[in-house]
């Protein structure tokens, strides 16, 4: 081959030039950027990297290993949030104490709400859920001395915590869906619905490790002081004082429990998350991590979908605190004795963990309004019976409507973060924090409304948000859902 001329090499040179020259400042600009991205090593962050690699696995084991790290790290840690959370109306009582910093706990969830995507951005799905755990932790050691000017920072740290696990958690096996889909022969919808099923199911196993510490310990209390776990003495009317009269060594090793809980879910995901990388950084540190990812957020706002999807994600949150935290207060520790919330919680967390995952397959083969009108006219007959029957002292009522509520909970619950993976694939961030933040409006609003109004008014918000969550659904999916997910079964028999 003969070597370029010199004049080849000045018309290059000049056409170069040219075409340099023809290009905006902005375009330009954004050239240099792309040059220097592609040119430069990517930070210890944007890189990819797994855990477990002494073991050779294979897509599905790889999948699975996220799905399920991720699951039980986060069971670990919520389930010491949930049980502090179901504690605090009996424990801290005084002054709202209870109450009242758990409503800062989820004003700063909303808040953070816009920014949590800034977090996921710059640390990547593994190291914010790690972070998650870290403000956790400290939540948990500051309920050893509950006092306002501890728990009130403790509750914004709580806040941050449940704002980042929730959204990182279910970012990151809808990534992992997404990833493994084609390598596992499944279909990416079907994927996303399963294995957000299954974090849904691992977030209501979280009522269990710390309500199943909660009850043993206080059973231990109650034996310890010559006490029988069943009274079968009960008077007519609901005025039980086992939590004022708790012994502080007891609520002391209970304390410890939850602090060594979330210890054990921040070393599990350490062990068994992978790192997924993060997005190269274009342009300043503040546009990219602080001003796109707000922006973005606000932008999913203006689409109607999304609208929707906001008015359905406050109905679970506020049956959860409002509804399980009034049966918890004024049916269980008020009527039976505060040893007996731990056991109950757990009952309504394992029929809404198996709910969910069960429900999260069957959107394979059954039509899902189905499902969603069945367990809302369940959910509803059930309040509706809460809001009439008349309070009294009973092992049996209020343990059976809890269990009916978790299993109608468990599937809704469910249904936002699906809808979000299949009809925001490309937003997903924003998206899912969109919804968290609607999230954080029902939690609010389940702690504020006790406090400030009777307990009747918040059996009927909950009815209200039921009709309101069916008729959102219903415009949402008929519109924007094929035949084929509407009825999957018929299309799967005539596909086979």
């Amino acid at each position: 081959m003969e070597p370029p001329s010199i004049s080849n090499s000045v018309y290059s040179l000049n056409n170069l030039q040219r075409q340099t020259e023809q290009l905006s400042p902005q375009e330009l600009k954004e050239f240099v950027l792309q040059d220097s991205i592609g040119t430069r090593r990517p930070s210890v962050l944007e890189k990819e990297s797994e855990t477990c690699q002494c073991c050779t696995l294979k897509p599905k084991g790889r999948a699975y290993k996220n799905v399920i790290g991720a699951g039980v790290s986060f069971t670990l840690t919520f389930s010491a949030l949930i049980a502090l959370i179901s504690l605090q109306s009996s424990l801290n009582e005084a002054e709202g104490l209870g109450y009242g910093h758990l409503i800062v706990y989820n004003v700063v969830f909303i808040v953070f709400g816009l920014f949590m995507s800034s977090v996921i951005n710059f640390l990547g799905t593994k190291y914010s859920i790690i972070l998650a755990y870290f403000f956790s932790l400290a939540y948990a050691v500051a309920n050893f001395y509950p006092q306002w000017y501890t728990l009130v920072p403790a509750a914004v740290c709580g806040g941050l915590a449940d704002s980042i696990m929730h959204a990182g958690n279910s970012i990151h096996v809808t990534n992992m869906a997404i990833k493994y889909a084609p390598a596992l022969n499944e279909k990416t919808d079907h994927l996303i619905a399963f294995y957000n099923g299954i974090i849904t199911m691992f977030f209501k196993l979280s009522y269990i490790p710390g309500n199943l510490a909660t009850t043993a310990i206080l059973f231990s209390e109650r034996t310890s002081a010559g006490k029988d776990i069943i009274d079968t003495s009960l008077e007519p009317i609901c005025n039980n004082t086992d939590a004022a009269n708790l012994d502080q060594t007891y609520v002391y090793i209970l304390m410890s429990s939850f602090v060594l809980i979330n210890i054990a879910a921040i070393a599990i995901a350490f062990l068994f998350i992978d790192h997924p990388g993060t997005k190269p950084r274009r342009g300043s540190a503040l546009k990219f991590y602080i001003k796109d990812p707000v922006v973005s957020t606000l932008k999913v706002f203006k689409d109607w979908k999304m609208c929707l999807l906001v008015l359905m994600m406050p109905l679970p949150a506020f049956l959860t605190v409002s509804i399980l935290g009034i049966v918890l207060k004024f049916l269980i520790s008020d009527c039976i004795g505060v040893h007996w919330v731990g056991l109950m919680t757990m009952g309504y967390g394992i029929c809404s963990a198996l709910s969910a995952v069960v429900t999260g397959r069957l959107f394979r083969y059954v039509p899902p309004f189905l499902m969603v009108y069945f367990f809302s006219a369940v959910m509803l007959g059930t309040t509706l019976f809460l809001l009439f029957w008349e309070r009294r002292p009973s092992y049996l009522v209020p343990f059976l409507p809890l269990l009916i509520l978790g299993l109608c909970e468990g599937m809704w619950f469910n249904i936002p973060p699906t809808l979000v993976g299949i009809l925001f694939p490309k937003n997903k961030v924003p998206a899912f924090t969109v919804i968290r933040m609607s999230l954080g409006v029902g939690y609010t609003a389940g702690f504020a409304v006790p406090l400030l109004a009777p307990i009747a008014v918040s059996f009927w918000i909950a009815n209200s948000l039921i009709v309101v969550s069916v008729v959102s659904y219903s415009i949402l999916v008929f519109i924007t859902h094929s035949r084929e997910q509407l009825f999957p079964l018929c299309y799967r028999k005539k596909s086979n």
